[in-house]
């Protein structure tokens, strides 16, 4: 929270970061060797330094948004709801709910997260099971 680096990131450890900096990259006006080492794994610490706007910039959208936490303690329980939530609202099986014509995602690099309308590319074209909102609802009463 402080420090040379205070407000970045690291998106080379976040899939979440990586996807919505590649969003941020095709909306706005960054230098091109962000954009060409954007992603990559093995980078130099002149690189790194380079990338830090943009990393600041993801900690900044990502902070915006709003976030709910639900304690969900059981690992394979915790798997199910995530898994099944994302096949449930993920576009790319029908959604129940639009993306909007703003939203940053549409501009990601990743197709899946392009289409499914989540920061997500992992169980978008998954069916889902109803039976994970029983699940769900008897953690949110738990609260």
């Amino acid at each position: 929270m402080s420090g040379a680096n205070a407000g970045v990131g690291n998106h080379r450890g976040s899939v979440f970061r990586q996807h919505v900096g590649s969003a941020l990259l095709e909306t706005g006006d960054w230098p091109a060797e962000v954009a060409q080492t954007w992603g990559q794994k093995d980078v130099s610490p002149v690189q790194r330094a380079a990338e830090r706007p943009l990393e600041r910039a993801v900690s900044d959208h990502i902070g915006a948004m709003p976030l709910l936490w639900l304690d969900v303690p059981d690992l394979e329980q915790r798997k199910s709801i995530r898994a099944n939530a994302i096949a449930l609202l993920s576009q790319r099986t029908g959604g129940i709910h639009p993306t909007t014509p703003g939203w940053l995602g549409l501009h990601a690099r990743n197709d899946n997260v392009r289409t499914s309308g989540l920061w997500n590319s992992d169980f978008v074209d998954d069916p889902y099971d109803p039976s994970f909102l029983d699940a769900m609802e008897a953690c949110v009463k738990a609260v």
